[in-house]
């Protein structure tokens, strides 16, 4: 796979998993990442995530760095620090070995409601991501779709609580 990186996004190196799990690979994906890095002279590695939320009406973003500088930067632009919680897979190795390996290293997560892809939660990423490093990328795109996306599911879900409420009627008739 060939991808173009502006002139201007080298000093960054960016991952995110979302695909199939990495358990027990995430080492050696992190060493492909900071190989990446290195290649590309990048002076931070900033890694995006979900974090499930119970709450379903928000999307909060949240923020991990390595330096005191990126906490600063993240503050001042009013990002909330992860303050507890497990990161796990490839972010979690990344956040371990980079710093190691003389990358700064920044993280940011976005709550997602449920394990279906949540345009929501992109659209946060992208939002900070752009508060953060000046991506100038519109996400307002991202919550129009998230919002089609959950009509739709919405709609899906009344469809099949009528499917059952229908055949519980059946089964009832059928028996009573």
């Amino acid at each position: 796979m060939q991808f173009t990186v502006p002139n201007s996004w080298t000093q960054w190196a960016f991952t995110t998993t979302k695909s199939a799990p990495v358990t027990g690979q995430e080492w050696k994906a992190a060493d492909l990442v900071l190989d990446v890095a290195r290649q590309l002279n990048a002076k931070e590695i900033i890694a995006t995530e979900g974090v499930g939320s119970k709450e379903p009406g928000t999307s909060r973003g949240f923020f991990y760095s390595s330096t005191p500088e990126g906490k600063k930067k993240f503050e001042k632009l009013k990002v909330e620090g992860l303050g507890e919680g497990i990161i796990v897979g490839l972010t979690s190795a990344i956040l371990l070995k980079a710093p190691g390996e003389g990358f700064n290293t920044s993280a940011l997560f976005a709550e997602t409601h449920s394990a279906l892809p949540d345009s929501k939660a992109a659209a946060k990423i992208i939002e900070l991501l752009d508060q953060y490093i000046g991506l100038k990328i519109d996400y307002k795109p991202l919550l129009k779709q998230a919002e089609a996306f959950e009509d739709k599911l919405h709609s899906i879900m009344d469809q099949a609580v009528k499917a059952k409420e229908m055949k519980e009627q059946k089964d009832t008739n059928y028996f009573g």
